[in-house]
């Protein structure tokens, strides 16, 4: 028993020793990239049609995202008296703090990737006074294609 705490000592202390040893020291400069597609569906009407065009230009904002943040990142390297080096990590970033910030319905109006769905809509007439009034709804079927796609990438460069 004796010799097991021992052991367990040993090994804890060798743990703690390996973990408190300094790093090398790594210069870092972190930059937010945005980019920007617009969907375009081949059928404005198809739900499908218009989830492709919505992850085409997923795909077409992200490269345009990564450009802007070393766009970014190279003129703040350069104002600061800083060489850049290479990429050393991205992340997919929420632009705000308080949640999903971006163009209504990017994600769907109807629910997550559903962007038909059915609507009601009013019925108006006018009256013999002239004044319109509601006099009762019936249901549409209508599709909502979102204005565009945003991309919002947190990139680290190490710098010299």
């Amino acid at each position: 028993m004796v010799l097991m705490a021992a052991g367990l000592a040993t090994t804890a202390g060798a743990a703690t020793a390996t973990a408190q040893s300094p790093a090398p020291e790594q210069r870092t400069l972190t930059v937010v990239g945005t980019g920007e597609a617009k969907p375009t569906p081949r059928n404005r009407n198809s739900n499908a049609s218009i989830a492709k065009a919505v992850r085409d230009a997923e795909r077409a904002a992200i490269p345009r995202a990564l450009g802007n943040g070393r766009g970014r990142a190279a003129r703040l390297a350069q104002q600061s008296g800083l060489r850049l080096l290479e990429l050393h990590s991205v992340a997919e970033t929420t632009p705000s703090p308080f949640g999903y910030y971006g163009p209504y319905g990017a994600q769907g109006t109807f629910g997550p990737g559903r962007y038909c769905g059915t609507t009601r809509r009013s019925i108006v007439r006018r009256g013999a006074d002239g004044q319109r009034r509601r006099v009762g709804s019936r249901s549409v079927r209508s599709c909502r294609v979102p204005r565009s796609i945003n991309a919002s990438l947190t990139m680290t460069f190490t710098v010299a």
